[in-house]
């Protein structure tokens, strides 16, 4: 096939229109992901501090205008930060200020104040138990993959070995 300019213009209107389809496509998934975002029944992001724009207000010495941030993330897992440096937690009576992964049995505090981030995120005891098997299988997922590896490591020393005998 020989190629002009009518060829070359053909095929770069192709590469275009695949091109638009294709951004709109990806605008179609970032509708679908933020109606469903919207359209959620359950909170995902919940802020506590002593500032009015917060979802949960709090008073008391050292509680901060913005102080926690919880987050529920797609699998179920409820993450609680600081959303200020040098703020503090508390969990199950001892002090955090980093990034915190909650456990179904922990009791999360902010000077005091229990803050029951179970009954904020609607979180049953069905869902529970799917976040807890949804940690095992992944823990047993991740046990399997480090034996592996230890297979394919010592298969590689041996043969290493034996290719260091041969020659």
């Amino acid at each position: 096939m020989k190629l002009t300019f009518r060829n070359l213009s053909t095929i770069y209107g192709l590469l275009l229109s695949i091109s638009f389809i294709h951004s709109n496509l990806c605008n179609c998934k970032a509708l679908i992901i933020f109606l469903n975002f919207a359209l959620m029944n359950t909170r995902k992001y919940f802020s506590i501090g002593s500032n009015p724009n917060n979802d949960l207000q709090l008073e008391g010495a050292g509680i901060n205008p913005f102080h926690l941030f919880l987050y529920k993330d797609a699998v179920g897992q409820v993450f609680v930060s600081t959303r200020a440096p040098g703020t503090l937690f508390t969990i199950n009576n001892a002090a955090h200020k980093e990034l915190y992964i909650l456990e179904t049995q922990d009791q999360l505090a902010l000077a005091g104040h229990l803050i029951d981030w179970k009954a904020i995120f609607e979180i049953n005891q069905e869902e529970i138990q799917v976040v807890e098997q949804t940690q095992t299988k992944a823990f047993e997922t991740d046990k399997r993959l480090k034996i592996q590896l230890i297979l394919i490591y010592t298969a590689i020393a041996a043969l290493l070995i034996l290719m260091a005998f041969y020659i």
